[in-house]
């Protein structure tokens, strides 16, 4: 006989957990609603409310199990199964419930810290003028503007041919030139 390798993935993840919480809340409230259709005699329909009622603790007492033909002293096995049923199912469905607010919360922190670090990253990045000087990261903006009639076109964040980026031609080429101070 081979022994057995370890497995190499044993950890679970939160989704993981999620998904197999929420098949087994599935089961138990199907499961569940079969046998409370069959001793009650509920339409299934009725029953599958019933246990969805009493397993998320909505609880609103419109359909109550244990009222019929005496069982709760006729049938100790309905009985036993009801409290069961109901102590098990609470604890799967409360657990299922409670996976899904902590991913739904944590999703939300998570875009939030995403927006927060391409908010600072956007500012890192900007251009601003304070007062009379651009400033890019931290750094003076400067051009040096030749005659204006080799200017042929400006950028800038002013109205005036100041300052920013300035375009000339120069030996039939374009080139943009940006000194700084």
């Amino acid at each position: 006989m081979r022994p057995r390798k370890p497995s190499k993935n044993t950890e679970a993840t939160e989704i993981n957990l999620i998904c197999v919480v929420t098949i087994l809340s599935s089961l138990i409230i199907t499961g569940g609603a079969a046998i409370f259709s069959r001793y009650e005699g509920w339409t299934y329909f009725d029953s599958v409310y019933y246990c969805f009622i009493t397993l998320t603790t909505i609880g609103f007492g419109d359909m109550v199990a244990l009222q019929k033909d005496n069982a709760l002293s006729e049938k100790p096995e309905y009985v036993a199964f009801a409290l069961i049923f109901i102590l098990f199912g609470l604890a799967i469905v409360a657990a299922c419930l409670n996976l899904l607010v902590l991913r739904f919360v944590t999703m939300n922190t998570e875009d939030e810290r995403r927006d927060e670090a391409e908010a600072l990253q956007a500012a890192q990045g900007a251009v601003s003028l304070e007062g009379d000087v651009i400033t890019a990261n931290g750094s003076i903006l400067s051009v040096q503007i030749g005659e204006s009639s080799s200017l042929v076109e400006s950028n800038s964040v002013c109205s005036c041919n100041c300052g920013g980026w300035t375009r000339r031609r120069k030996d039939n080429t374009w080139r943009e030139i940006m000194m700084t101070s």
